[in-house]
């Protein structure tokens, strides 16, 4: 048996020309609130608290939970668009900015009580108050944050990326100068810093629309506005709400490690903040793949080519290896370097270098994971992978990092060994199921789902 049936090279080149824009595009979608970050580091250690534990609240309560709602995007809009039903994208498109919005309003109840709730788990009184009063400023633009995830994932799935990285760029332009003009010029302090984040989000809105209205892509993907949108919310929402757990856990199980580490001292949980930051920005490569395999099977099951799809999945497996070995490389062979671009404190660095080997070996699991993870959204399996992802990390990962790092000389390494472990579990069942697809039922799945949505 052939292990790429229908030849590997044309896959290849589709994979790789939507993953390394899209991994461009992800990461300086992120940028935007590390640049609030960086001008607020001139105003007091107070300001600069206050802004990082208002990032964590946004991306953790907010950002988390839309990314995972918006695995339903990934699944509908990519089968969609393979299918004979491209029309219907447009519809998708209106039913889902509706949900996605009514998903706003728990999350802004949160958000209007950052301070109280900060103040709760013990954070300065202060740098809680500032915290607060960022993130409620910022609930002005996080509707323009949430529709632009959802016109970048528009566009993504029609194959169109390129155009996704110019408008990301332009708007990190208007961001630099909006805080130039409201922190630095205005002298408006963190409230400008927080007023300018919400003028980008709009601003990412007002691009995305206008490259889609000028560019006429639109054409091939709406009919207008309905009132179909109002109705049969139940295809998405099946899809959505598991999506949340499949994506959104692992992320606040990092946040718990940050608490737990914490306990240790100051200087343990510098050195696990360094890391953490540093997996973070590495993690986009991989991410940007795992989307890309995402968007082309959905295309081949929509389409109802099963061999298509079963060659992109073993193609981006192996990517997805080649990946794996190149970052675990880098974290091993800079461990000693890349760290002091945050610190020049000895101690810490000595800590930070002793862990990444065991970054190295998470990273290497976890990126062929995340590979699995575009193929199971890509077949609509969000509900297999929300249960499995809440037990590896919940029932798993979490409680055994909690005694590796506390009742252990561990110490800091405990957590990466804790979440090795509930990686390779995740691995084990999610490589089970994509084992076990039949791609031919994919694709009768994927025409069932795509011919509902036109009721």
């Amino acid at each position: 048996m052939k292990i790429f049936p229908n030849g590997y090279r044309i896959e290849l080149k589709e994979l790789l020309q939507l993953a390394w824009p899209i991994t461009i595009e992800t990461l300086l979608q992120y940028l935007i609130l590390s640049v609030s970050l960086l001008f607020c580091g001139h105003l007091g250690k107070e300001a600069l608290d206050g802004v990082q534990l208002a990032i964590t609240t946004i991306n953790v309560v907010g950002s988390s939970v839309i990314i995972g709602l918006c695995t339903a995007f990934d699944t509908l809009f990519s089968q969609t668009f393979g299918s004979n039903n491209k029309n219907n994208i447009g519809l998708i498109l209106q039913r889902g900015i509706l949900i996605m919005l009514l998903a706003c309003i728990p999350i802004f109840a949160v958000f209007v009580n950052t301070e109280y709730l900060l103040i709760l788990v013990g954070q300065n009184s202060e740098v809680a108050r500032l915290s607060g009063q960022y993130v409620i400023i910022v609930i002005a633009g996080f509707p323009g944050c949430v529709i632009t995830f959802v016109l970048m994932r528009y566009l993504q799935c029609q194959n169109i990326v390129i155009p996704g990285v110019i408008l990301q760029l332009i708007a990190n332009v208007f961001n630099i100068v909006y805080h130039l003009i409201l922190v630095t010029g205005l002298d408006l302090g963190l409230r400008g810093a927080a007023v300018a984040v919400v003028c980008t989000y709009w601003t990412e809105v007002l691009l995305y629309l206008m490259f889609i209205r000028f560019s006429k892509i639109y054409e091939n993907s709406w009919t207008g506005f309905s009132k179909e949108a109002f109705l049969d919310w139940n295809t998405f929402l099946k899809l959505a709400i598991p999506g949340i757990f499949m994506i959104s856990v692992d992320w606040w199980s990092f946040e718990i490690s940050t608490l737990v580490v914490g306990i240790l001292g100051n200087v343990q949980l510098a050195a696990h903040s360094i890391v953490f930051q540093i997996n973070g920005l590495i993690f986009m490569i991989p991410l940007g793949l795992s989307s890309a395999v995402c968007i082309k099977i959905g295309q081949h099951v929509g389409a109802g080519d099963p061999i298509k799809a079963q060659t992109t999945s073993r193609v981006g497996i192996l990517v997805g290896w080649i990946a794996a070995l190149f970052t675990s490389t880098f974290y091993i062979s800079m461990k000693d370097i890349v760290p002091k671009a945050y610190t020049s404190n000895r101690e810490i660095l000595q800590l930070t270098s002793k862990v990444m080997p065991q970054i190295a070996t998470y990273n290497f699991i976890n990126i062929t994971m995340l590979v699995l993870n575009g193929i199971l959204r890509g077949t609509g399996h969000q509900k297999y992978g929300g249960i499995v992802t809440v037990i590896a990390h919940y029932v798993i990962g979490v409680p055994l990092m909690v005694v590796l790092v506390l009742y252990t000389s561990l110490e800091i390494a405990g957590v990466w060994w804790a979440f090795c472990t509930a990686i390779v579990f995740m691995f084990g069942l999610y490589a089970a199921k994509i084992l076990s697809i039949s791609w031919e039922n994919e694709c009768k799945k994927a025409q069932e789902r795509t011919a509902v949505l036109l009721l």
